[in-house]
């Protein structure tokens, strides 16, 4: 038993396998990670079904628990990876004293099997709660109208066979909400008055740079359009970015992918858009920010710092960096770049840049790319051949260092290391290895 900050709430930490459910009154926090769908297995584990391959037997488990602990939560918290410290938004996030600050969220079934779960979304303050046809019964849908704040429902169209069904929800004279028609869906009813125009996948054969021109042929349109496209790079990251920007009031744009890759990019344009989601759990795309990330970032911020490599889903710098640039006003995210896009044209570094990047840890494989697109190197960078920071300087060139050699020394004069030592490896960091042992036997 515990008690959290000065409140006189008892709080029980049951363990994951605990089956039960909290007693009438309780709430009930599931605590999640992004990487818990990643197969955290123990190798010599037995297996409890020896047809089914341990990774298989372990998703197939893991969405068995998903669905439980969906039925049974009223608040749902997922730290980021490397998150070992509690923080003030957290806090205020699991005692109910935060507001979503803007940002739209999605419900799912799950969400109306208790009135608590209820009670939370709406002491959360969502600017929109999107009730999506092709996600929720009717039952749901009519539950939402009794329950939700009136003008903060977000109805959308996707299944086209229920567009009768929501032709009659969005008539009744108690919706006060706003409409989202899905372009795929065709010809929009006449009793129906968008407000959102969306698309979420292009035409058969045809080019986002092709989307995007006939997406002109629609202008002037009272609705809103919104892009929620699959973006493969960051080159057509930069032509979606370009086309919200001609006109920020009636465009907006929710780059998706599979893999949640822009996540970053939809927290970068926190309170630059007109509609803009955050999940609690898996939600509908992997590139909907969670709450936590949402609440702690700032709102219109210009310029960010980041770590750039691949893979960096796992990076620890972030989190590790957010208190520095947050005074300074600047965010701190974790990019993946290919080898490929940072020598594409234009450059992964030229389109970061023009979306505000001003300062860069760069991990493998850069680091020896980083080298070369610096204009200006340190003395450290030019003799180590590889760069791990990046700074851009006032007069728009970039200067790169390696501290490399700096932070191993410090590590290294922390232990009591005993000679012989004999060293594995190589590529960027067997130069600084040599440096800090240099009677040291290569392997």
């Amino acid at each position: 038993l515990a008690k959290l900050d000065d409140s006189t709430e008892v709080w029980v930490v049951a363990g994951a396998g605990f089956q039960g459910r909290a007693p009438s009154g309780w709430r009930t926090l599931w605590l999640r990670r992004p990487s818990d769908s990643q197969g955290r297995i123990f190798i010599d584990r037995p297996r409890l079904s020896p047809q089914l391959s341990p990774m298989q037997e372990f998703l197939d488990r893991f969405e068995a628990r998903e669905i439980s602990y969906e039925a049974r939560m009223s608040t749902m918290l997922t730290l980021p990876e490397g998150a070992d410290q509690s923080n003030a938004t957290e806090r205020d996030l699991v005692l109910g004293r935060v507001s979503a600050n803007g940002a739209a969220i999605t419900l799912f079934p799950s969400d109306f099997r208790s009135m608590d779960r209820l009670e939370e979304l709406v002491q959360r303050n969502y600017k929109f709660y999107e009730l999506r046809d092709d996600l929720l019964a009717q039952e749901f849908v009519l539950k939402a109208l009794e329950v939700l704040p009136a003008t903060s429902i977000l109805y959308s169209f996707r299944d086209p066979a229920r567009i009768g069904q929501g032709c009659k929800v969005v008539k009744q004279s108690s919706f006060r909400g706003a409409i989202d028609w899905a372009y795929e869906l065709g010809e929009i009813p006449d009793s129906v008055c968008p407000n959102f125009l969306s698309f979420h996948q292009l035409s058969k054969g045809q080019t986002l740079e092709d989307f995007f021109k006939f997406l002109d042929t629609l202008s002037p349109w009272s609705p809103r359009l919104k892009v929620a496209v699959p973006i493969e790079s960051l080159r057509e990251l930069s032509q979606g970015h370009s086309w919200m920007k001609a006109d920020p009031q009636s465009r907006i744009f929710l780059p998706s992918s599979l893999d949640g890759r822009w996540a970053w990019y939809r927290l970068r344009m926190k309170g630059q858009l007109s509609l803009n989601f955050v999940r609690e759990g898996r939600g509908s795309s992997a590139d909907q920010p969670y709450l936590l990330e949402w609440l702690r970032h700032g709102t219109n911020v210009e310029h960010f710092a980041a770590v750039l490599g691949d893979p960096v889903s796992k990076s620890r710098s972030p989190l590790e960096h957010f208190d520095f640039f947050k005074e300074r006003g600047r965010e701190v995210f974790a990019i993946r770049v290919t080898q490929e896009e940072w020598n594409a044209s234009p450059p992964a570094l030229e389109i970061l840049q023009e979306l505000g990047l001003t300062h860069a840890a760069v991990t493998a494989p850069l680091k020896a790319l980083a080298a070369q697109a610096c204009r200006e190197l340190s003395s450290v960078a030019r003799d180590l051949g590889t760069v791990n920071t990046l700074g851009l300087r006032t007069d728009g060139y970039w200067r790169g260092t390696n501290t490399d050699l700096e932070g191993l020394q410090a590590a290294v004069a922390t232990l009591d290391i005993p000679e012989p030592i004999a060293l594995w490896g190589g590529g960027g960091t067997l130069s600084v290895l040599r440096k800090i042992f240099p009677n040291g036997r290569l392997l």
